[in-house]
This record gives structure tokens, sequence and C-alpha cells, in this order.
């Protein structure tokens, strides 16, 4: 099962999508990277929930922007926005503690 889903908005963010999902490998973090840049967010989401995903991080334009990320839980539908490396450890906790 996936813990996590990161979602690639367009060409000009696949390398702040790669080295988010990077570093959540790097945590030890099953990371399933969206492979279609361009495609809508909402089809995005569909495809995490497919798969199982626990959580879903956005790194579109904004999050690149602001070196953060946006994290959605899929089961209860909460977000956070946070920086990279406090996303990659409150993730882990999560997942830890589930």
């Amino acid at each position: 099962c996936t813990d996590v889903y990161v979602t690639v908005f367009d060409e000009a963010t696949v390398s702040y999508s790669q080295g988010v999902a990077g570093q959540l490998r790097a945590a030890g973090i099953s990371v399933q990277l969206h492979l279609t840049p361009g495609q809508k967010l909402g089809r995005q989401f569909k495809s995490a929930a497919r798969i199982g995903a626990s959580f879903v991080v956005v790194a579109g334009p904004d999050e690149l922007a602001a070196a953060r990320l946006t994290i959605q839980n899929m089961k209860t539908g909460d977000q956070q926005d946070m920086s990279l490396s406090d996303g990659v450890d409150w993730i882990r906790q999560q997942i830890q503690s589930a």
C-alpha cells in the first residue's frame, strides 16, 4: 500500500515534485509520484484514492515558490500546509502512529 501520492502540476513543477518524493522515500515512506504533468488535480486525487494512498502531497507552483507542501489526509479530508522538512516529519509520525 502506498502511504503518499505526490501530485505534479506541470512541467515547471516536475523537479520539485520529484524532490519531494525523494525526500519522503529517504525517510522510509512509500511514495507514488504522479507521472502525467498537466493532468487536473481532481483526477490526481482520484488516482490517489484508487491506490489507497493515506495522504496526498500537493507540490504545485504556490508550494514551489514558498518551498512548502500542502498535505491532505485522504481519510479525514483535513489539509495541512507546512515546510518540506516539517511535512516529511509530520507524515512519518502520522504513518507510525496509525
